[in-house]
């Protein structure tokens, strides 16, 4: 997750900041300023993996369908990602210090608002209006320690800065869990709050006001048909099954959805200064790399929904256990970047995003075979990290280096927003394939168990999903127990086929990515 513009000129400041020789010698209101906009960012990556293990708990309190349930990650991560570049304007235009504290108040308020929610729409909405917020956060604070830190000083606040989004990522399912299991999944939400009162506070009183008076417009337009198509693609990918595919309902879902992104790029072709410049993909090699972010969210990032509801429903662990079992798969995000940093001095990165995406899908492969009873989830778990953790932070790096440096800002934006949407659409997209898969193994196995006849499967797998006991027998009587090892073994086929669609995805994505990506492209 890297936010999308680069680093902003230097404004005076309250307490002008000066190149110094060692950070022991900054000056206390630069440290205030830098832990307050790290614990920021800290808090914003600490949301994208905090709340999966939560994510059993409150579709079991609230009664959710796993179509409503992918709705309280992907409304989070449309609205962060439809808005980034968006924010980045707004920030440049108006001041990144009043930006970055608006979206302060709006991701505490909104975080506060899903702590106190009672259904799954009213904790949906406060998600993506949560995602509003993290987007001006996020879009403001790199220029912001950009603006407190000249000089050499720079690398080494950037440093600080970058570690505290690799241990909201890493720690975030163990943390979650913990929460969820103390205190309840309300305060998996709730804790943002008191968090965000004391950043606003320290920034307030240390951060400096800059902004930069030759801003672009705002793409109001371009912003609205693209995030309206993003979401109803969404949606019609999440109501497909319920729907039908081929209904009139759905179709014209997808139409829509289809219209309004074709308008988008119609938009975007006519703007002077677009939101998206896209002409940036007339370049093969920015392809490539856009098509990396994409393939990691199928085979790693979307995977954070779906591990915990396994965890959850098929090895009965409590959330604490399945925080610390995801440690092999979230730890590589803390330790892997420094080491992916120096493997980049002496690797081509077409070669290192095809490494990458291909240890994912090995680690999707194996781990496929290790939930059908084929061996321990450890190792197939800390594979697919290691893979993901290799290239997460080259993502941006690579494709700010293909473009010219006047359009570096734009294209680490849209790097950054094709994470968070390619996110959203991985949850859906492998959405459809688990409950399409689980519902065809669950009828195939009904069919030649003439006991269960008379069943619905649809309530088989709804009570499966939102946690309720299972229709049709008591809850003691052996059938009952038949049962239940049924769907939870059609549950698993509909996982096994889902691991095997994102591992296909992430290798597609590395045969892609090391055929468009040019190394003499990529400045050094």
């Amino acid at each position: 997750m890297q936010p999308p513009f680069p680093a902003a000129r230097s404004s005076p400041a309250r307490c002008a900041p000066r190149p110094v020789d060692t950070m022991a010698d900054w000056h206390p209101k630069q440290w205030i300023t830098l832990l307050a906009l790290s614990f920021s960012v800290f808090m914003i990556s600490l949301d994208v993996t905090v709340v999966s293990v939560a994510l059993p708990a409150i579709q079991r309190e609230l009664g959710l369908s796993l179509a409503s349930l992918q709705w309280v990650v992907s409304a989070y991560s449309l609205s962060f990602g439809a808005l980034l570049i968006a924010g980045g304007t707004l920030a440049d235009h108006y001041g990144r210090r009043r930006v970055f504290s608006i979206g302060l108040v709006v991701f505490s308020l909104a975080s506060a608002a899903c702590g106190l929610a009672h259904s799954g729409a009213g904790l949906n909405a406060a998600r993506m209006v949560q995602g509003v917020g993290a987007a001006l956060m996020s879009s403001s604070s790199m220029a912001l320690v950009a603006s407190a830190f000249p000089g050499r000083d720079r690398a080494s606040a950037y440093g600080v800065w970058g570690a505290s989004l690799g241990l909201g990522l890493a720690f975030g399912p163990m943390l979650g869990g913990y929460i969820t299991v103390h205190w309840g999944w309300h305060w998996v939400f709730l804790v943002n709050a008191p968090i965000g009162a004391l950043i606003l506070s320290a920034v307030l009183k240390t951060v400096v006001e800059a902004k930069d008076p030759l801003a672009r417009r705002f793409d109001l337009f371009g912003l609205l048909s693209f995030s309206s198509g993003i979401a109803l693609l969404i949606y019609a990918l999440n109501s497909g099954d319920k729907l039908g595919w081929s209904s009139p309902r759905e179709l014209a879902l997808l139409a829509l959805a289809s219209g309004l992104l074709l308008a988008f790029v119609l938009i975007e072709r006519g703007q002077e200064r677009p939101l998206f410049d896209l002409r940036l993909f007339a370049l093969p090699t920015f392809v490539g790399v856009s098509i990396v972010p994409l393939a990691a969210s199928t085979g790693y990032w979307a995977l954070f929904i779906y591990l915990p509801w396994y965890f959850d429903r098929v090895l009965q662990l409590a959330p604490a256990q399945a925080g610390i079992t995801m440690l092999p798969y979230t730890l590589p995000m803390l330790i892997m970047p420094p080491l992916a940093a120096r493997l980049s001095r002496v690797m081509a990165p077409q070669h290192q995003f095809f490494l990458g995406l291909l240890m994912i899908a090995l680690g999707d492969m194996a781990l496929a075979h290790a939930i059908d009873g084929g061996g321990a989830l450890m190792w197939p778990l800390l594979l697919a990290g290691v893979g993901a953790g290799s290239i997460n932070a080259q993502i941006s790096s690579v494709a700010v280096s293909v473009v010219p440096v006047e359009r570096a800002g734009m294209a680490s934006g849209i790097s950054a927003t094709m994470r968070q949407i390619g996110y959203a659409l991985a949850i859906a997209g492998l959405g459809v394939v688990l409950v399409s898969q689980f519902a065809h193994a669950l009828d195939s196995a009904m069919a030649q168990r003439p006991e269960f006849a008379g069943i619905d499967t649809h309530q088989l797998m709804e009570a499966f999903e939102t946690g309720r006991p299972l229709p049709g027998f008591g809850a003691s009587d052996d059938l009952t127990q038949r049962l239940s090892q049924l769907v939870v073994a059609s549950f698993v086929q509909g996982m096994r086929a889902m691991l095997w669609t994102a591992a296909a995805v992430s290798a597609v994505g590395a045969l892609l990515a090391l055929k468009l990506i040019r190394s003499n492209e990529v400045a050094a």
